[in-house]
């Protein structure tokens, strides 16, 4: 996201005044959030978000092994990363071994993987349209973006750092996390 500014030269200062005498240049300028896409196109005029939505409310990472879950908006050193059970309704993902999950997809809890021309921005996790409330492991690689709704209502962008198995076949996925207010 960038700053465009643009010049409008020539205006005149009291042009619809009878007065005779100097006329007086002003020179104003227009500035407007920008944009861009993977093709290079910039849009011009995207309202900027209202106050505190898209504020970062943390970043970093973090691993979960198979059966754990994480609550994004912890402010646990951990990100409250912990052993699931069905009744937790903060956590956000779901390490399930044979899927990642968001365990609370009835509460607004769901992923979406971003495509490689897609930015990594809160922009963007709030208007991806194909979320989805699991991904199978066939699905996951590493350097894999996606986005997440979170339980409580806010947004994130997580990217997957590695994908290891243990003589288990165990999945142990790790993490990098941006998390914004939604």
């Amino acid at each position: 996201m960038g700053t465009v500014a643009a010049a409008v030269i020539g205006h005149q200062a009291g042009a619809s005044e009878a007065k005779p005498g100097p006329t007086q240049t002003v020179i104003e300028t227009i500035t407007a959030q920008a944009s861009g896409d993977s093709s290079g196109s910039i849009s011009i005029g995207n309202p900027a978000p209202s106050p505190g939505k898209g504020t970062q409310l943390r970043s970093g990472t973090f691993t979960l092994t198979a059966g754990h879950c994480v609550d994004l908006e912890s402010k646990a050193l951990n990100w409250g990363v912990t052993n699931c059970n069905n009744s937790d309704t903060s956590a956000d993902i779901e390490n399930y071994n044979v899927a990642l999950e968001a365990p609370n997809s009835s509460s607004g809890n769901e992923i979406a993987v971003l495509t490689n021309g897609q930015p990594s921005s809160f922009v963007t996790c709030q208007s991806v349209t194909n979320y989805v409330s699991s991904l199978s492991p066939d699905q996951l690689s590493n350097g894999l973006r996606m986005c997440v709704h979170t339980a409580s209502g806010n947004d994130a962008l997580l990217q997957i750092k590695s994908i290891s198995y243990d003589v288990g076949n165990n999945m142990t996925l790790s993490f990098a996390a941006i998390v914004w207010e939604g």
